[in-house]
């Protein structure tokens, strides 16, 4: 039993069998530009995470005079 596609080549119509290869390039565009927007998405979130936990940050303060009551000595960390 011969192949369509084998028969279709043999009688001179096998313009048909071009169409898949249409086909399978306009998918592989189709997921490479879904890749590129997920890449450029997670771009943007991961700098919007940046920008959200430098705002976050706050340093901490520590006390440096002698107040009554503190036992905490600047002097005696040098």
């Amino acid at each position: 039993m011969r192949s369509a596609l084998l028969a279709a080549v043999e009688s001179g119509t096998w313009a048909w069998a071009l169409d898949w290869d249409f086909f399978i390039a306009l998918g592989a565009l189709g997921f490479a530009f879904f890749a590129w927007r997920l890449a450029s998405k997670t771009r943007d979130v991961t700098a919007e995470d940046e920008a959200d936990r430098r705002a976050r940050w706050r340093p901490i303060l520590l006390p440096i005079a002698q107040s009554p009551g503190c036992t905490y000595s600047a002097a005696s960390d040098l």
